[in-house]
């Protein structure tokens, strides 16, 4: 958790930098999570057997890296060219 400043007081540079850090990380967790619920299975309430969960979410993961390499590579080859 980020570090938070008293009223009266300022954070040091050292907080600051160790926040910016957090948040740079935090919001990439962010960003893929919102990704994932575009899925329907887990943008609502799972109503099925949650034995099954566990491998329909790594199935998803797996689109979604799938995905996110693919744009890697087509951003390395414009970029080569």
């Amino acid at each position: 958790m980020p570090s938070k400043a008293k009223k009266t007081e300022q954070l040091d540079s050292e907080l600051k930098k160790l926040n910016k850090e957090i948040g740079r990380r935090r919001i990439q967790v962010e960003h893929v999570f919102g990704r994932m619920k575009c899925f329907k299975i887990l943008s609502c309430v799972y109503r099925n057997r949650r034995k099954r969960l566990n491998l329909r979410f790594n199935l998803l993961a797996g689109i979604y890296n799938l995905d996110w390499v693919k744009d890697k590579q087509l951003n390395w080859l414009k970029n080569d060219l």
